[in-house]
C-alpha cells in the first residue's frame, strides 16, 4: 500500500492554536501547518508556503504583540541586540497574557489561514500597493507584506490591522 496523501485522507480540516509571545512558538506552528498541506502542494511550494507562514507570525509577534516598530528592529539589528530585544518583550507580552491565534481551514481546493495577535493593529490601508520586487524579498525585514502578496490569492486585513486572512487556491 503507498503512502497517503492528505486528500486521500479528509475532505476538510480545521485547525485552532493559541500562542504565547515567544519566537519558539514559530517553527513548530509552521511545521504542523505544513504538514497539512503535505501532499495538496509540491514541495517546493510548500518551502515557499513555509516562509510566508513563518513571515506572518514572526510579523504578528515582533510587530504586533511585542510592539517593535521597524526602526527599532533595524537599530537592534545593526547593533546586535536584537535577540535581548526579542526576550525582554517576549517577557512583557507574555506576563500582560498576550497571545497569537492561528486558525486554519484547509481541503483538497483551498487553504486559509488566519493570523490574529493582541497588538495594536496597523493601518494596512496606507500600505503601497503590493510590490512584487526581487530585492524586497531579500532584505532581512521588512519583506512580509511582499512575501505574502506573491505567494497567495487573497491577503486580509481587519479594521483593526492585527489580523490578516491567506487564501490559497490549492488544485
Amino acid at each position: 500500500m503507498g503512502c497517503k496523501t492528505a486528500c486521500d485522507i479528509f475532505d476538510h480540516a480545521r485547525l485552532e492554536l493559541c500562542l504565547i509571545s515567544s519566537s519558539k512558538i514559530i517553527t513548530p506552528t509552521v511545521k504542523i501547518i505544513s504538514s497539512l498541506l503535505n501532499g495538496l502542494i509540491s514541495y517546493r511550494e510548500l518551502g515557499r508556503v513555509e516562509v510566508v507562514i513563518s513571515e506572518v507570525l514572526r510579523n504578528a509577534l515582533e510587530h504586533g504583540n511585542l510592539g517593535i516598530s521597524y526602526e527599532e528592529k533595524t537599530a537592534a539589528l545593526e547593533n546586535d541586540a536584537f535577540e535581548q530585544l526579542l526576550s525582554e518583550r517576549s517577557s512583557r507580552a507574555i506576563a500582560h497574557g498576550l497571545k497569537i491565534r492561528v486558525i486554519v481551514d484547509i481541503s483538497p481546493t483551498e487553504f486559509c489561514c488566519v493570523v490574529e495577535d493582541d497588538g495594536e493593529g496597523f493601518n494596512w490601508q496606507d500600505v503601497p500597493e503590493p510590490i512584487v520586487d526581487p530585492t524586497v524579498l531579500l532584505k532581512l525585514h521588512g519583506r512580509g507584506l511582499a512575501m505574502v502578496n506573491k505567494e497567495f490569492d487573497q491577503v486580509l486585513f481587519n479594521d483593526k490591522g492585527n489580523s490578516v486572512k491567506l487564501l490559497k487556491k490549492l488544485a
